[in-house]
Order: structure tokens, then sequence, then C-alpha cells
């Protein structure tokens, strides 16, 4: 099958993903305002508005049908139709450019050479394609979780929950979707120049690949790794004001409570119900048991994964828990907890980490340009995390193999740093606390 795609030309290749990318792209409104809490059913493949007139066969079409469904504008507002359309031209580009550039090795590093890098692709076009679809799951993933970010500040579950596992399934049936590394040490030999080979990133990497990994107790890390995040997900209730016993009685009641019928305003929403975070926890902890006896190249990949999900979303979880406790103040949501997870699933931990210390150079123009304009001070900081993601994605050969391996290097120093780091964000956010409490300038 790969064979015979790669024998049809490049152009139409690319027409034929921009095509796909746009149909892609009207999912990605229809489930932008189906999964927003108070967006409007704006996309043409939801229930019509009762004052909306007839819809026409042509405004189910990709890119073309919002210039006929422009005539809805007295009931959404002027111009609604622009940003949607602009969603599905921007996701056919996407599709059609991100897979030019992985297809002809443009994640390899620059020290390659250009022919290099064609022929090292050429010989690895099954593991590209498989990459490339990841990818394009993630970055389809991402498109969804940042317009919904951006419109109400919250990224709701059936994007990162459901990336998250399909992040998962793909990373143990198809090894081939992590990151390409070209290791200055592989296997415990050095490599005294660039050779045309190049290993798999994997959680360990630029180090060896512990064996201890592969035994039982590398099921039991792989399991608490799962099921860690299998709690982070699971809706609870934290409320220390009786003290941290009844705090602890109170999340557990709230965790095996049922779902709420009739949502109220004022009452934090309950996300799943019981049974369905039991099938999560049960079907998902057996696969990664069946992942492990699979053994090989399928557990490391799958290993990996794990160790994403758990350091990106424990990461962000820490710095919210620290920065709530310090600023007396939700300092970030949940939200994008689950969302740097994903993330971490499909790009591995050390992308993860190195994402959370971009997104602020993302997002600092918007941000800058939000204080001055509007005054508002809090941002979305979601979409700057897929920016990041998105920026490392496409600059990732260069990035490792600059500098980013030898940081890694560094090994269990790096967790111990972060460790120093978060004490340290606590101490400064705590002192602007107490600075803004007696009046004085921060």
């Amino acid at each position: 099958m790969i064979e015979w795609i790669s024998t049809v030309p490049l152009p139409v290749r690319m027409v034929a993903l921009f095509a796909v990318g746009a149909c892609v792209g009207s999912w990605v409104n229809r489930s932008i305002y189906q999964w927003s809490i108070t967006q409007p059913p704006m996309s043409p493949w939801m229930r019509r508005h009762p004052k909306a007139p007839p819809r026409q066969w042509f405004d189910y079409l990709p890119i073309l049908g919002w210039w006929g469904l422009q005539r809805e504008e007295p009931i959404y507002g002027r111009f609604y139709w622009l940003r949607p359309m602009a969603i599905e031209i921007g996701l056919g580009f996407s599709f059609a450019a991100l897979y030019q550039w992985e297809i002809l090795g443009g994640q390899y590093p620059s020290f390659l050479g250009e022919q290099e890098r064609l022929t090292l692709a050429n010989s690895q076009l099954f593991a590209l394609h498989v990459r490339y679809l990841a990818h394009l799951i993630l970055i389809t993933l991402m498109a969804i979780a940042t317009f919904i970010d951006f419109d109400e500040r919250i990224i709701p579950d059936q994007v990162t929950v459901t990336g998250a596992l399909l992040a998962l399934l793909l990373a143990t049936v198809a090894p081939d979707v992590r990151l390409p590394i070209f290791p200055t040490v592989y296997n415990g030999v050095e490599s005294s120049s660039p050779q045309v080979t190049y290993a798999l990133l994997h959680a360990a990497s630029p180090q060896t690949w512990p064996a201890w990994l592969q035994t039982r107790s590398g099921l039991g890390c792989g399991l608490a790794c799962f099921w860690g995040w299998c709690f982070a997900i699971w809706p609870k209730i934290w409320d220390t004001r009786f003290g941290y016993l009844k705090a602890l009685q109170f999340m557990w009641a709230s965790m095996i409570g049922a779902p709420r019928k009739h949502q109220r305003a004022d009452l934090p929403p309950r996300r799943h119900a019981l049974w369905l975070m039991l099938a999560i926890g049960i079907v998902g902890g057996a696969g990664v048991a069946a992942g492990w006896a699979w053994g090989g190249e399928h557990w490391l990949s799958l290993m990996s994964a794990l160790v994403g999900l758990a350091f990106g979303g424990g990461m962000i979880w820490a710095v919210r828990i620290v920065g709530k406790a310090a600023l007396r103040q939700e300092a970030m949501g949940f939200g994008d907890v689950t969302l740097m997870a994903m993330i971490g699933a499909f790009l591995g931990w050390q992308t993860a980490l190195l994402v959370f210390f971009c997104a602020p150079f993302t997002s600092l123009v918007i941000a800058v340009a939000q204080k001055i304009f509007s005054g508002e001070s809090h941002i979305a900081f979601g979409p700057y995390l897929c920016a990041a993601a998105l920026i490392l994605l496409l600059w990732w050969g260069d990035l490792w193999n600059g500098w980013a391996d030898d940081i890694f290097g560094l090994g269990w120093y790096i967790p111990q740093l972060l460790l120093v780091l978060l004490v340290l964000m606590g101490g400064m956010l705590m002192g602007l606390r107490l600075m803004r409490e007696r009046g004085e300038p921060a």
C-alpha cells in the first residue's frame, strides 16, 4: 500500500491531502461548537437554528459552504463564517505541507544534507507515513482544543482523554510513531561522525534503554503511569475547608457518585460516569499488560508513551497546585494538565518538557497586546502549548541533535532541577501576592 502511494506524483498526493484536511476541518468546526458550552450551533452539520433559512446541499461543502452561510450573519454576527472557513483552509494546507515536510525528511537534522535526508526518507517510507498519521491526529485534536480554549478557557475531555488513549494505542501497534533521533551515544557506542542511520526517541533517550523496564518492575511502572493518569482525569472535589480527613471523604464521595442529570451553573461539572472511568482503568490496564507481554519495540514504545503521559500531565498539575497555593487563586486550568498529558503521550516526555518552556514565548506577543488593549491579564494557556508543540514538531531534528540531547543526557539531574525550579516559582509567586496585598507595586 505504501509503495503504491509513493508512486503517485507528490503534487497529486498533496492536492488529495488538502481535500482531506478541509473535510477534517469541517469535522473540527463541528466539534468546536458541539463540545463547547456557550457557543451556538454554527456548523451546518449541527441542528439548524430556528431562525435560520433552510440549508442547501452546497452548505455542507468544506470551505465553499461557508460562503453561502453568510446569509446567517443576522443570527450569529457579522463575519462569523470567516473563522470556520479559515480553520478548514488552514487544516487543508497543514495536511499537505506537513506531508511534504515529513516525507522528504524534514524532521531529520540538517547536518545530513538534502540528498542524505532524501535517501534515508526513501528507505523509511512506512515509518514516515505512520508517523505522519499520528501527527495529523495530534494536530487535529490540538486545533479543537485551541479554539475551544480561546472561546471559553476550557479544554474538554473529549479531546484530551480520547487523544491520550489513541496515542497509547498507536505507540503499541506502530512503534515507528516515535520521533527520530540521531544519537551521539547509541547502545553504548560513541558515534565519531554523523551517520545516515537513526534511532527512535524513547523514555531513556539519549541514554540506553534500561533492562529493568523489560521486567515485571517495568510493567508495574507502566501501570502506575496509566492508573495515575486515570486518577487525574477522574472527576473529584477537593475541599480542605473542613480538614484533610473530610476532604478525603468528600473526594471519595464525589468520585463514586452518580453523574448529575441536570447541571447547575454553580457546581463543577461531573465529566464522566463511574462505569466509564472503571472501564478505562480496567481495559486500559489490561492493554498495558498486553503491551508488556508483546515485548520488544512495542513495549518500549508503549512505555515511552506512558512516561510521556504521566510526566506531561504531572508537570502541569504540579505547577497548577503550587501556583494555586502561592497565589490563592486558580493559576492554570485542569484542561492544560490533560492537554499536556496528551502531547507527552504522542511526542514523549522530553518533548513535553521543551513544550512547557517554549509555550510562554509563543504567547508573549498576544498576551502583551491583550494586556495593553483590554487590560485582561488572564490568558488561555492551552493554545500556546499547542503552538509550541507544533514548532518543536517541525524543527525537531535540529533542536534535538543541536542541543537538546546534551541537556537530556543529564538524566536524573533533570527532575531534581525541575523540583528546585518549582520551589523557586512558588516562592516568587507568593512574594508577588504578598506585595500586591500590601498595596505595593508588583
